[in-house]
């Protein structure tokens, strides 16, 4: 639909330039709640950041990478997603579905 090409980036197996590189060509950034996601402040202009918190993390109590989104001069665009329990339910169902 997009035609967007997807990079996964193990961020253990990288160097912080070789991560830079990947960020600063990417459009959108995905990633879990984390330190790490500092490194999004090298997105190009108007490129979507997805934060994505852990289930019991509300994301209105930790704003650090939505601040940065905001700052003057990023133009960067913030969604932050949090696992609800009815997501949580479907997913721990669907697998153990498939597991049998």
């Amino acid at each position: 639909m997009f035609k967007l090409k997807v990079v996964f980036l193990r961020l253990e197996e990288l160097t912080l330039k070789e991560i830079l590189q990947h960020l600063r060509i990417s459009s959108i950034s995905i990633g879990m709640h984390g330190s790490i996601l500092i490194t999004n402040m090298f997105l190009p202009l108007n490129a979507l950041s997805i934060e994505l918190y852990p289930y019991g993390v509300p994301s209105e109590n930790y704003t650090p990478y939505r601040t940065m989104a905001r700052l003057n001069g990023m133009d960067l665009r913030y969604i932050p997603w949090e696992v609800s329990f009815s997501f949580l339910f479907f997913f721990l169902f669907s697998f153990s579905i498939f597991q049998n």
